[in-house]
């Protein structure tokens, strides 16, 4: 689960410090007018600091003792379940994304889930 996750965060970010060069990436999951406002770019790069972040402490994570991993994968839970519920809601409610946000939002959401079990197994696994 921590490589998948560290991966993720890492693509993320990627992708979205990408937009500095070509809004190529970005342009795959919003739809057409999309425009980030006067703020938007400010808002994008704190994004993609965020996501390189948790893509880092993922990585680091797969060699911590196992007590810190259970906190480590809690987080990762917490941060990819909000990241999945928010763009959940981004799609329904908005015309702002078009059909690749799907599979963010069930990629966020996936990981999240994938954390939090990996969180309980290791807990179970740590009170033998």
């Amino acid at each position: 689960m921590f490589v998948a996750a560290g991966i993720y965060g890492f693509a993320l970010s990627l992708m979205i410090f990408s937009a500095a060069f070509t809004p190529a990436l970005i342009d795959l999951f919003v739809a057409e007018p999309y425009t980030l406002g006067t703020h938007g770019a400010d808002w994008e790069y704190w994004q993609g600091t965020s996501c390189a972040f948790v893509g880092i402490v993922a990585f680091v994570a797969r060699r911590w003792p196992v007590g810190p991993q259970i906190g480590a994968a809690g987080a990762l839970a917490f941060i990819y379940g909000v990241w999945g519920i928010q763009n959940l809601r981004l799609v329904l409610v908005t015309d702002r994304y078009g059909p690749l946000m799907w599979g963010h939002v069930l990629g966020c959401l996936g990981l999240g889930v994938f954390a939090a079990v990996t969180a309980m197994r290791l807990r179970a696994s740590a009170t033998k």
